[in-house]
């Protein structure tokens, strides 16, 4: 009976494998939302804060709900931030070790 080898004692743990995802662009060409390399709150935080301003709560109720600054809730209500809307999608590389 010949012997099966795994996957990983074939071809060693040194290998780097490329994975492919789509990163939102604005109108202007850059990224947007969650693609930000420094974005400090995810999409579905944003909606949150959005949809919870919608069900009557203040600012100040979402922002200790939220544990979010209260000038941020209100800059996300207001549409003074994260309020652009992707134009196209890229798809970019990673290498993830």
């Amino acid at each position: 009976m010949k012997k099966r080898l795994c996957m990983y004692s074939e071809i060693g743990p040194n290998i780097s494998v490329t994975a492919s995802r789509f990163i939102a662009i604005s109108e202007g060409g850059v990224r947007i939302g969650e693609d930000v390399p420094t974005v400090r709150w995810t999409d579905g935080e944003v909606e949150s804060v959005r949809l919870l301003r919608e069900a009557g709560m203040s600012y100040g109720e979402i922002s200790k709900k939220m544990e979010i600054p209260k000038s941020t809730v209100y800059a996300i209500c207001c549409g003074k931030l994260r309020a652009a809307y992707p134009k196209t999608w890229k798809k970019v590389q990673r290498t993830e070790d």
